[in-house]
């Protein structure tokens, strides 16, 4: 394995296959990208002997490969691998009162961006079906 000049080992975490790692003082986040794992908490502040602290478990046919940190709130994805989903991935739901729905806006490379008339006319019947005074849309193809 390649190294630089300027950097050197200081310790190693062993953990479950990771997405995004996010450092926030003495606290390293690490985002997982199978379940059960979800994301885990290490206290770095001695970085030679690096202390979980905490893990965040997601369920079976979901990942959150994805975290961040900031002001002391912790944000992380939940996305589903496709049980429960709609045509090629799309779904919803709503929880209290807001209306939550899953595009899939990268179903083929020659059309990123674009959800398509399947997926339009759904999400029109699903949005007449589910009023809600909120709507917040997520947009991105999860683990196939």
């Amino acid at each position: 394995m390649p190294r630089a000049s300027n950097t050197r080992l200081v310790s190693h975490i062993d953990c479950p296959g990771g997405g995004q790692v996010w450092w926030d003082r003495d606290v390293l986040y690490v985002s997982h990208m199978r379940p059960p794992d979800g994301t885990s908490i290490y206290d770095v502040a001695d970085p030679r002997h690096p202390k979980l602290i905490a893990r965040l478990d997601v369920p079976m046919g979901w990942h959150s490969h994805k975290v961040r940190v900031a002001n002391g709130i912790m944000i992380v994805n939940h996305e589903r691998f496709g049980q429960g989903t709609r045509g090629r991935g799309w779904y919803s739901f709503t929880h209290k009162g807001v209306h939550f729905v899953g595009l899939n806006n990268v179903l083929q490379i020659d059309a990123m961006g674009k959800l398509g008339p399947d997926q339009l006319a759904w999400l029109k019947d699903d949005l007449a079906v589910h009023p809600a005074q909120h709507v917040q849309a997520l947009a991105e193809q999860g683990a196939t």
